[in-house]
């Protein structure tokens, strides 16, 4: 999985690459199967200067092969997936500007904006999983090229 990433953000980051610092090329990423077709999707998050900046951090979510489902700007880790799906996605909670936001498949998309969705009301379900949980620095940081 780790090298599949790596080679997905070095065509994805190819315009950023030559302005990127060897401190900024590492990311963090966590598998879930978000459409229970068996097969793990992956959720590569950053925790750096060129990717965060006050509004939060850009993560992405690929596919299994590698390829990109989405991008995430304004996003604050962990992600939170839901117990509710949408065109046979989980349903996930990000965190922008300290408030939850739904984010829902659409058009086979997540929206790449998290805080222009539905703000979430109420408690957070207790049943969601947390993605990404960067700051706990139990996950594995991983340098790319």
């Amino acid at each position: 999985a780790v090298e599949l990433i790596r080679k997905q953000l070095s065509i994805l980051l190819k315009k950023d690459l030559p302005t990127m610092t060897k401190e900024d090329r590492f990311f963090y990423y966590e598998a879930f199967d978000l459409n229970n077709d068996s097969k793990n999707e992956y959720f590569v998050g950053f925790s750096n200067s060129y990717f965060c900046g006050s509004g939060g951090c850009s993560g992405y979510i690929l596919n299994n092969d590698g390829s990109l489902i989405n991008r995430f700007t304004v996003t604050d880790f962990p992600i939170l997936v839901t117990t509710s799906s949408t065109e046979k996605f989980f349903d996930l909670l990000i965190e922008t500007g300290g408030k939850f936001h739904l984010i829902k498949m659409k058009n086979g998309k997540y929206p790449s904006n998290p805080s222009v969705q539905e703000v979430w009301k109420g408690d957070v379900p207790k049943e969601s999983t947390k993605i990404l949980d960067i700051s706990s620095k139990r996950l594995k940081k991983y340098s790319f090229k």
